[in-house]
């Protein structure tokens, strides 16, 4: 019970909320700015690549809907379409 309580109320003196305090601090170093900065642009690359993504996503479910009447491919697999975006989303990780 007193430990619970003592870990909760240790915790409340971190939450500090300020206006916007959704990102990382840009911190006092140069590194730890070199870091905030190459988060910065990882983050809208993110955004970016989703926003691409979701806007595909969205406009071929409107686009390609049943009540449409548009009809699935024939075909169930395209090797060569497996290898593509099976090898082309290792490499961007690696």
């Amino acid at each position: 019970g007193m430990g619970v309580c003592a870990l909760l109320f240790s915790a409340l003196a971190f939450a500090n909320p300020e206006r916007w305090q959704l990102n990382m601090t840009t911190g006092v170093t140069d590194t730890a700015g070199e870091v905030y900065r190459l988060h910065m642009i990882t983050l809208w690359i993110c955004v970016v690549i989703g926003i691409i993504v979701f806007g595909a996503m969205t406009v071929a479910m409107i686009k390609f809907r049943k009540s449409k009447g548009a009809k699935a491919e024939g075909w169930s697999h395209n090797t060569t379409a497996e290898i593509i975006w099976t090898v082309i989303p290792v490499l961007i990780l690696v």
